[in-house]
């Protein structure tokens, strides 16, 4: 049988009743032009039937795969049971095209639907609301917009419907409404920080930037630089624990697992590279603690680090970027590589960029909040790698519970490690055409614009394309130092200014420019209050202590005053630091 009967379709079940009459028909010709003859054995003059009945005829002319079955085939005699079910449906219901009363109804048969108009006008206005508009649609107020159409409706009918006789927009017809027009409640689960301006203008200058460097490589070099895409995917001991699990209904759902190791977090550092002798090298794993006490085990080729709250600090960047492959050559920069990092602050600083230059890459900021989009490492890996093992997690509790049920199930570090590298190596990624698909790789002649995904190319293709055509007309850099400068800095990271007031003349002083990330506290503090008395200590020369007014002042927002009190004198300068208080400043 190549379906069962279930799975037919009214059209499919008439024309197979069509076949089996025709046999039918076909049969009761043949019996009836037979000329009788004598059977000795019934001592009587008999009619002779054909060896074959019509049922069966006909079913070995429905399935070809049947012509040459014996009639004891258990999947001829399921046929022919079938091919029986069916003529006898055609003897109960004699309306064409239906075939049961009970089961099957004709199309278009069964209580009409009130108010058809009405039903089209709620999708109309659905499609304005969450299509153009964007807004937020409860099931309340979608029911009583459905109330008002239906009120508007009924004014324009010529006669007047009865009250008995009018619809009732109950949360069962706006549930069956859903159910036609193909809409579901769901909770929002995409949202972004940024307007879609800004975002279009980040975008683009994480574009350009890339640009820039590709188009030096093609005219100093004539080959395409290696392009490296580095990102932190946190990781917690316990990664299943907000998965659902199947349970009977109305009961309390227990399972047995270390919830508090779910807040336990751990960073794996990925990386996927455009040179197709190494496209992705193996994650190195950052966990919480010191190191001290803790033993681990790691998979070969695996470094494995430790940090305070298990995320990475500016020591652990550079212990990674010192892992990587060298690629310096004092002689060319033929083998550098574009390296690409997120806006997180530890990327930010100096001695990142500088450790990467000496490694042989050069470093592209991308702007805050435009990672879902060009990251490839958050696009194309992340969501794949995390699958994959939590598969394996959950396996690994099913199988610790089975060897002991009274100990609550846990992986350690090791387990982790092992996990996750053996997921790495299942999941199949070619970062040249994920590279290619946000934008990043294609070439510059625009042969390869096909491979940009729809969004992107919606929102910034007309402006790459433009700039490409201008970028190609002009003259490239010829040194690696004017390409660097070249880079313009990203967008979203916050700057501020050092401005020293005088507390009589509320004059300002001095102004230094930098910029504010999470680390600059203790030491970079330090070092910079201490370069701004030095500076203060040459500026000024008197007698009584001076006391200055220190503001750091961001150009964000929401602002922040921060005031310390900065006491020299002519004999020894002092650092007095108070408490930060925040203010809004005009």
């Amino acid at each position: 049988m190549e379906k069962k009967y279930e799975k037919y379709s009214l059209q499919e079940k008439s024309k197979l009743q069509e076949i089996i009459k025709r046999h039918k028909d076909a049969y009761d010709k043949e019996v009836a032009n037979t000329s009788p003859r004598y059977d000795a054995k019934k001592k009587r003059f008999v009619k002779p039937t054909p060896k074959e009945g019509y049922v069966a005829r006909a079913v070995r002319e429905i399935y070809p795969s049947l012509r040459q079955a014996k009639s004891d085939d258990a999947k001829f005699r399921r046929a022919v049971q079938m091919a029986r079910r069916l003529l006898e449906e055609e003897d109960q219901t004699k309306v064409e095209g239906c075939n049961s009363a009970k089961k099957f109804r004709m199309e278009g048969g069964g209580r009409k639907q009130k108010a058809v108009p009405v039903r089209q006008a709620a999708f109309e206005w659905f499609l304005d609301v969450r299509g153009a508009l964007k807004a937020r649609l409860p099931f309340k107020i979608f029911q009583a917009k459905c109330k008002e159409l239906y009120e508007d409706w009924l004014k324009q009918q010529e006669e007047e419907i009865p009250e008995k006789d009018q619809l009732v927009i109950s949360r069962k017809w706006v549930r069956d409404w859903m159910k036609e027009y193909g809409v579901s409640l769901a909770k929002p689960n995409k949202r972004f920080a940024l307007s879609q301006e800004e975002r279009k203008t980040r975008l683009l200058e994480f574009v350009k930037n890339v640009l820039r460097i590709r188009y030096w490589f093609m005219s100093t070099f004539k080959k395409e630089p290696v392009i490296v895409n580095g990102d932190q995917m946190p990781l917690h001991r316990n990664k299943t624990s907000r998965q659902a699990t199947l349970t009977l209904k109305n009961v309390a759902v227990y399972v047995k697992e270390n919830y508090m190791l779910s807040r336990e977090r751990a960073t794996v550092f990925t990386q996927l590279s455009s040179d197709e002798k190494d496209p992705m090298p193996q994650p190195e794993f950052l966990f919480k603690g010191k190191g001290v006490r803790i033993q681990v085990n790691p998979p070969p080729g695996v470094k494995v680090q430790f940090a305070p709250k298990g995320s990475y600090r500016l020591e652990n960047m550079l212990k990674t970027i010192g892992h990587m492959k060298n690629r310096y050559n004092m002689f060319s920069q033929k083998d550098f590589a574009i390296y690409i990092l997120d806006d997180y602050s530890v990327h930010l600083q100096e001695e990142v960029r500088k450790k990467l230059l000496e490694k042989g890459y050069i470093l592209v900021i991308m702007g805050g909040g435009i990672t879902g989009d060009v990251q490839i490492n958050d696009t194309h890996l992340h969501h794949r790698l995390k699958s994959k093992y939590r598969d394996l997690e959950c396996d690994l509790m099913h199988r610790q519970l089975q060897a002991n049920p009274q100990k609550v199930p846990a992986p350690s570090r090791d387990e982790m490690m092992n996990m996750l590298t053996s997921s790495w190596k299942e999941t199949t990624i070619d970062p040249s055409c994920a590279l290619k698909n946000n934008f990043i790789l294609n070439a510059l002649d625009g042969s390869e614009d096909y491979l940009v995904s729809d969004k992107l190319m919606a929102l910034i293709g007309q402006e790459v394309k433009a700039f490409r055509t201008e970028l190609l007309q002009s003259t490239p850099p010829k040194t690696l130092s004017e390409v660097i400068k070249s880079i313009t800095p990203p967008k979203g990271v916050r700057s501020s200014k050092l401005t020293l007031v005088h507390p009589q003349t509320n004059q300002m002083m001095k102004e230094w420019n930098f910029l504010i990330v999470k680390e600059m506290k203790s030491q970079n503090m330090k070092k910079m209050m201490m370069v701004v008395m030095m500076m203060m200590m040459q500026l000024f020369t008197q007698k009584n202590n001076l006391d200055l007014q220190l503001q750091l002042r961001h150009n964000q927002r929401v602002p922040v005053l921060v005031l310390h009190s900065l006491v020299l004198s002519q004999s020894q300068p002092t650092l007095q630091m108070r408490k930060s208080t925040k203010m809004p400043i005009f």
